[in-house]
């Protein structure tokens, strides 16, 4: 079974934010990411890592506003990115053993890298955008790897010392992975048309919903020991999936040029913030 969660629920994820996932999964799990740039953005080499289990995941690259980084973990326990349609596989890293407030060495450091791994129970994560060599993000990242007990500088609320100029969240961060189940089954019924007498529409609303949770409960009870059920009534729906890429940011601005000259005369003056560099005069 397949489970989702957002990070935070409402809202995008700061640098140093600390989460929990649970796997209640009999095996454990590799995790699924998906971060979406924020307008405030870009987020600039975005880590995730693991505390429970000591993994990290980075990504060498940035997030820009509106583009969306997936993270998939791979049934083998490799994982795949994709930035847009851009394969970025090749920009990941992961990292073992990880202590926070400890720099991890080279030996520490996988490449390809490996999905981050999901233990039984509860799970500790951790976000934070880090700096990397050879990496863009000066004004963004930390330069060291933080201690747990850093965070954003809040009023009254962060550690004088142990504390940051806040940061507004440049991504929203949503993850998913699929927990293992002795044995599994839904009943789904075909529940799109809804017949009942004008005017009664919240009765046969209500008795609709009174139905599903009567036959689950039902199918619940007469399953075996171990085997998890679900009965839903599904509704009617018409789904068309599609995936839309953003490949233009408007208005776009056409110049022509040739051995005439540009398509327009230039700008007078020199005005700062206002003509283009290439096209400026002194006043």
């Amino acid at each position: 079974m397949r489970r989702f969660q957002r990070i935070p629920d409402l809202g995008g994820v700061e640098p140093l934010w600390q989460f929990s996932v649970e796997n209640k999964g009999l095996d454990p799990a590799y995790l699924d990411v998906l971060m979406v740039g924020l307008f405030s953005g870009p987020e600039y080499v975005p880590t995730l890592i693991n505390i429970t289990t000591g993994e990290a995941l980075l990504f060498l690259g940035q997030v820009p506003p509106g583009q969306r980084l997936w993270l998939d973990g791979q049934p083998d326990g490799s994982v795949r990115a994709h930035l847009e349609r851009a394969d970025v596989t090749a920009s990941l890293r992961s990292v073992t053993g990880v202590i926070p407030g400890t720099p991890w060495d080279n030996a520490q450091v996988q490449t390809p890298a490996k999905a981050i791994t999901l233990a039984r129970g509860r799970n500790d994560l951790w976000f934070l955008p880090l700096a990397h060599y050879d990496a863009l993000g000066l004004d963004r990242f930390l330069l060291a790897l933080a201690d747990l007990a850093l965070q954003q500088g809040r009023y009254d609320a962060a550690t004088f010392d142990h504390a940051l100029f806040y940061q507004d969240p440049a991504v929203n961060l949503n993850v998913s992975w699929v927990e293992t189940q002795p044995a599994t089954f839904r009943v789904a019924l075909p529940g799109g048309a809804l017949r009942t007498d004008a005017g009664r529409t919240a009765t046969g609303v209500a008795s609709r919903e009174e139905l599903q949770t009567s036959l689950d409960v039902a199918v619940n009870k007469l399953r075996a020991v171990g085997v998890a059920s679900s009965v839903e009534i599904e509704p009617f729906r018409e789904v068309q999936p599609m995936t839309d890429y953003l490949i233009a940011v408007l208005p776009i601005t056409v110049r022509e040029a040739a051995s005439m000259g540009a398509d327009q005369l230039p700008d007078a003056g020199g005005v700062f913030g206002v003509t283009p560099f290439d096209e400026s005069t002194f006043r």
